[in-house]
Parts: C-alpha cells; structure tokens; sequence
C-alpha cells in the first residue's frame, strides 16, 4: 500500500510511477492530513506553507493522475474530503487555509475539467475540530457525524448514478451549516 505519509508531496508522482507502474485510477479520494489548531503567534509561516503545499499539490497530483490516459469507460471521479476548519474556525487558520483551499480547487476543477470526463466534488466533514471550542459544541441532531456517515457522502459523489453532479460542496455537519451559510 502506498500512502502519501510515506512520501514528500514533490516525490509522490515518481513514487507511484514507480510502485504502481500503469496506475490509471478512475476515481481517487483526497484525505489531506489536517493541521492542528494553533495560535497565528505559534505557528511559523514555514508550517502554513509546507501544510497547504502537502495538501493542495497532493490534490493537484490526483488530479493529473485522473487526466492521464484512462482505461475503460464512463467518466472519472475525484473527492476532496475537507475539515470543518473550511468555515473558518478561531485558532484554526492553517486548517482554514487548507480545507478552503480544498474547497476553492473542488469548484475550479469541476470547470476546468468536465471536458474530460472528470467530476469534481467536495466533503466537508463537519465532525468538530479536535482541540476548538467547536468539537465541544453539538449540532442540531444532538451529535457529531460519524466516520461512516462522512464516508456515505463520499461514496455518493463516487456512484455512477452522480455523474452530473459536478463542482459541489456537501457538508456533513449534523445541521449546523443551515444557519451559517446563506442561499
């Protein structure tokens, strides 16, 4: 198994060039490593930038896997699973950066690359930010989202019957987004 823990995100194309010669994947799940919470004056601009490096040329790395020659039919999928972080969160602004990252190439993506026959979408899971006052909080359903609730969202995106869903942003947040984020 190859895992992008295994690898810096500049050598992950050759490292799988090399492990996985022939790899032509039809749909690809992005799961970045999420940042920690921490203060602006704790974090060095060193750390935001190697975070959203990793993250955002990992996606980018998947994403020209996705546009190399296919095998079979029917179009391609790529998923970019975000935290909640994307919202915006106090103590919080590297994951911020990240997860909305994320989310602006999901959009950008979709546009850019439907032509090909590739399907971009976004999850964004909203299960609390470890170490916020967020994750403390519950939403309106009484808990937080469970991992295989999230997964359920991303194997929507995934199905063949979501083949013209393109470009959008599903928020698996137990409610809280209704609220929060205008029509």
């Amino acid at each position: 198994m190859l895992t992008l823990e295994s690898f810096h995100t500049s050598d992950l194309s050759a490292a799988i060039d090399q492990h996985l010669p022939g790899f032509c994947p039809q749909r690809i799940v992005v799961i970045p490593q999420w940042p920690p919470v921490t203060r602006i004056s704790d974090i060095l601009a060193e750390e935001l930038i190697s975070a959203a490096d990793e993250a955002l040329v990992g996606a980018e790395v998947a994403a020209r896997y996705l546009l190399s020659p296919r095998r079979g039919s029917g179009p391609a999928r790529l998923i970019l699973l975000c935290g909640w972080a994307a919202m915006g969160l106090p103590y919080a602004g590297t994951s911020a950066a990240v997860m909305g990252g994320l989310v602006g190439l999901a959009r950008s993506w979709a546009l850019e690359l439907a032509p090909s026959g590739i399907t971009v979408n976004a999850v964004v899971a909203g299960a609390g930010v470890v170490g916020s006052n967020w994750d403390r909080s519950w939403p309106p359903i009484g808990r937080h989202p469970t991992d295989e609730e999230v997964a359920h969202a991303v194997s929507f995106f995934l199905d063949e019957r979501s083949a013209a869903i393109n470009g959008q942003v599903l928020f698996v947040c137990g409610g809280r987004t209704p609220g929060i984020i205008p029509l």
